[in-house]
């Protein structure tokens, strides 16, 4: 136990790296597009961009976490079966990137849709086929290879993006930088995982790829389909400027919670070692759920406190509505990473029915409150939506339970409470903001601190 999580952390250190650098590349980046394009165009592109995310997602068809959470190190064939599929699955999305598109722009109502949805859908077999090497390389753990591909991406995206903004392509500019993000982590993955691809078709061998693929994916999918929420809700109703938004302040909100992103990935090939032994399983989770709070709350609501100077002044006084939808947004946040490893767990466990419930059930309330609320309080309601979703994480807490037993979150549930008062603190005052000091002197707060720290000296110097 002791080993594998100094494998785990050594592993996670790189990512932190990774990501504390490409969330500097990805803050700068987002706010230079932001502003040459402006809303209008934003949020044509990134209401295309979750219709392409969501079908990459459904094609995914487990195929990266098939390679993940085996026992054993996947044979060749299996690698090479699963690279088939992927690539299959992508070119068969180029063939629905038309007619994908032109049904987008009829919903939305806003031209320029299918152009920037048919961009994005023929270049599919590049995410797809690039999962196989990456999946590689995160079953060995090698963390530091994964964060030099998606930083290199990372660059990428923005130089290219930024280069043709400054030259006034507009709606083009974001779609140029996709792409070459794309190629860049195809190149990458293949490199430095090593891997040769080799079109393999065994029916054994599919078979056992999508039997399990099914049953993830089928929960994948619908938690996939919540993403299609601000192009087909906030954008039909509210305009695509209101889309952009939503998509800003989600992605400030992503990138401030960045460390939750990688726990999970280091947990997910943890986990699985862990699986014959529950108790331990329980412990694992509990424990990530204590550094995935910590590591993403401070972080969310001190952008919180500085929102209302730092977004119309970085971004320009057109995306002033971003700081409205934030707190919202945040608090999901907040409280996803508190519970995301209950879903891991499940999901290691091959419990995949009880994740796409919870899945379901998220991702209903979500509409049917959306559909409510945004076409009468705009982007308040569509932040209330989201709020009105995370009730349903009790049924994904319940179903973690009775497959673990206790999984013990008081404290990373404290300390969730203590840094979401904040967030609101324009409307329940400023001692809100005396909760997070409060939390953060108790005893088990410092205690914690001080068992992390050792480990991260442990691991980065021992």
């Amino acid at each position: 136990m002791a080993a594998l999580r100094m494998l785990a952390w050594r592993g996670g250190i790189a990512l932190t790296v990774r990501q504390i650098v490409g969330m500097a590349i990805s803050f700068a980046g987002l706010i230079g597009l932001a502003r040459l394009i402006g809303p209008a165009d934003y949020g044509i592109y990134v209401s295309a961009l979750a219709l392409h995310t969501f079908l990459v997602v459904f094609f995914q068809w487990g195929t990266d976490v098939f390679l993940l959470r085996r026992p054993q190190d996947p044979a060749p064939d299996h690698i090479h079966q699963a690279f088939t599929l992927s690539l299959a699955l992508g070119l068969l999305g180029v063939a629905l990137a038309w007619p994908a598109g032109i049904l987008a722009e009829r919903w939305i109502g806003t031209p320029g849709v299918a152009k920037a949805v048919t961009a994005l859908f023929c270049g599919m077999p590049l995410p797809l086929a690039a999962q196989v090497p990456s999946a590689v390389l995160q079953r060995q753990m090698a963390y530091r290879r994964v964060a030099q591909a998606e930083l290199a991406g990372h660059v990428a995206l923005y130089a290219a993006g930024l280069s043709a903004a400054f030259a006034g392509l507009g709606l083009a500019a974001p779609l140029i930088g996709w792409w070459a993000q794309q190629v860049v982590l195809a190149f990458f993955f293949f490199r430095l995982a090593g891997y040769r691809p080799r079109l393999v078709w065994r029916r054994a061998l599919l078979a056992e790829l999508l039997s399990y693929g099914l049953g993830y994916s089928a929960a994948g999918w619908v938690w996939q389909v919540r993403t299609l929420a601000n192009p087909l809700i906030v954008a039909r109703f509210l305009g695509p400027e209101a889309a952009a938004s939503v998509a800003v302040a989600s992605r400030l909100v992503e990138s401030l919670s960045f460390m939750r992103l990688v726990l999970w990935r280091v947990a997910l090939p943890a986990l699985a070692r862990l699986q014959g032994d529950k108790a331990r399983l329980a412990h694992a989770v509990g424990e990530g759920a204590r550094f995935q709070v910590l590591a993403v709350a401070p972080a969310i609501a001190g952008f919180a406190l500085a929102a209302p100077v730092v977004v119309p002044l970085a971004f320009g006084k057109d995306w002033t509505p971003v700081v409205a939808v934030f707190p919202f947004l945040a608090l999901a946040s907040l409280v996803n990473s508190m519970l995301s490893l209950h879903s891991s767990a499940l999901y290691v466990l091959g419990r995949n029915r009880e994740v796409a419930l919870f899945h379901a059930a998220n991702v209903l309330v979500l509409a049917v409150a959306g559909l409510t609320l945004v076409p009468h309080w705009g982007l308040t309601g569509y932040g209330l939506s989201e709020a009105a979703a995370l009730v349903t994480y009790l049924l994904l807490r319940r179903a973690a339970q009775k497959v673990l037993g206790r999984i013990d979150l008081w404290l990373p549930a404290t300390w969730a409470l203590a840094f979401a008062l904040p967030l609101f603190a324009d409307r329940i005052g400023l001692a809100a903001w005396a909760a997070p000091p409060a939390v953060l002197l108790l005893p088990a707060t410092r205690r914690t601190l001080a068992a992390w720290w050792g480990q991260v000296k442990e691991a980065a110097f021992g």
